[in-house]
């Protein structure tokens, strides 16, 4: 589990070399007026956002593109999983905790769930199998 992670703080830092200075300051100001207008829409309605955000999380786990390189090289997939999605929802949940909303708990476990999930291997389904 730690090589993964090391594996994915080096795309991070790749990402952030390559983004460039004036285009990262661009995208953390969009980041956070986005965060604002989130932190308002919230407080009137907690649910829908949560909601909103589990099926984010959703659709980022039906799309992954190294789901099986992780199934297969890892025996914690799961956590890895959990990990990695909790840390994409920080915000949310920042906001939920900031709200003492109980809504938090229930997307914990959405999130859990959510990574429990296994897919299946798309070129099984579709009958090719060359390499």
């Amino acid at each position: 589990m730690k090589i993964y992670f090391k594996i994915r703080s080096l795309q991070v830092f790749r990402l952030l070399k390559e983004l460039g200075i004036f285009r990262l300051l661009f995208l953390c100001g969009a980041l956070g007026l986005g965060f604002l207008f989130l932190l308002d829409f919230f407080t009137e309605n907690p649910t829908i956002v949560a909601l909103f955000s589990i099926g984010v999380v959703l659709l980022i786990h039906l799309k992954r593109g190294d789901y099986f390189f992780i199934i297969s090289n890892f025996r914690n997939s799961i956590v890895i999983f959990f990990v990695e999605y909790l840390l994409l929802s920080l915000p949310i949940l920042l906001i939920m905790l900031y709200h003492f909303n109980m809504v938090v708990i229930a997307y914990i476990l959405g999130v859990f769930i959510i990574a429990c999930i296994r897919l299946f291997n798309r070129r099984f389904l579709t009958g090719n199998f060359s390499l």
